[in-house]
């Protein structure tokens, strides 16, 4: 059975003792105690026995109790018989984090990169999940024993610096009947006029002030182009004679913003 997602509360755990408060989620806990009476009366418990109450107990963060009972899986049977290897592979490499410590997680690595382009999509972004987990594990690790060459750190705050002032960008504000734009490496601006019925608006859209990017969709009344003077970072453009005593959004765009 999968159970994905499930996530047991940690910070604030439900119940009044919180050592009796039990498996919270339904449906895992019929499964679990239906498996529970089941191995009882088993006389010899099975490979798939032990896996599957491994995973039973990880559902439950009893990590330590299912480290103990994985290691009763004879790994030899997977070898033979294909019949949930890939759960078992799976199950190894994921309880490597816990006990692979000393040996960089090499379980963990060797095993993930098998499943890297396995044709099944849920389990092949599990291991790549993994393998995302030590890459980042990986470069912590680097910049721990890094030495940081302070010149260089220098010159990359120096360059991120450069490169902000070089990114394009711009606001606007309206003036009285004028509209004022601050502007950076800009060459040019479209401001177009939407002029709208303030009681129809407010009928259809009564919050319209939150959400003006909905007339995106709808044609302005009229749209003008300018061309800006790269060397000066303030334009100042008076709103058109024909429309300033008029209810309007006014919507001003350049590269794309």
């Amino acid at each position: 059975m999968d159970y994905f997602p499930l996530v047991n509360s940690r910070a604030h755990k439900l119940g009044d003792d919180q050592n009796q408060a039990g498996i919270l989620n339904k449906q895992f806990r019929e499964t679990y105690n239906t498996f529970l009476k089941t191995m009882l009366e088993k006389e010899k418990m099975s490979n798939a026995d032990w896996l599957c109450y491994t995973f039973y107990l990880l559902l439950q963060d009893r990590i330590q109790e299912a480290i103990k009972i994985y290691e009763r899986v004879n790994p030899d049977d997977f070898k033979q018989c294909h019949t949930l290897k890939i759960q078992y592979d799976y199950m190894t490499a994921y309880l490597d984090f816990y006990t692979g410590s000393e040996t960089g997680f090499q379980k963990a690595r060797t095993i993930s990169k098998n499943y890297e382009d396995y044709p099944v999509l849920a389990w092949r972004i599990l291991f790549n999940e993994i393998l995302d987990q030590l890459s980042e594990f990986d470069g912590v690790s680097l910049l721990a024993d890094f030495e940081i060459d302070q010149e260089d750190e220098e010159k990359k705050k120096a360059n991120y610096k450069k490169s902000k002032q070089m990114e394009p960008s711009f606001s606007a504000t309206l003036e009285g009947k004028t509209i004022s734009l601050d502007y950076i490496n800009i060459p040019k601006v479209e401001i177009k006029y939407y002029v709208i019925d303030p009681e129809v608006l407010f009928s259809r859209t009564p919050f319209v002030s939150q959400g003006t990017e909905d007339f995106s969709f709808t044609k302005p009344m009229v749209a003008f182009a300018y061309q800006l003077d790269k060397d000066l970072k303030i334009f100042n453009v008076p709103i058109e004679k024909e429309y300033e005593t008029k209810n309007m959004v006014i919507e001003i765009s350049a590269v794309g913003k």
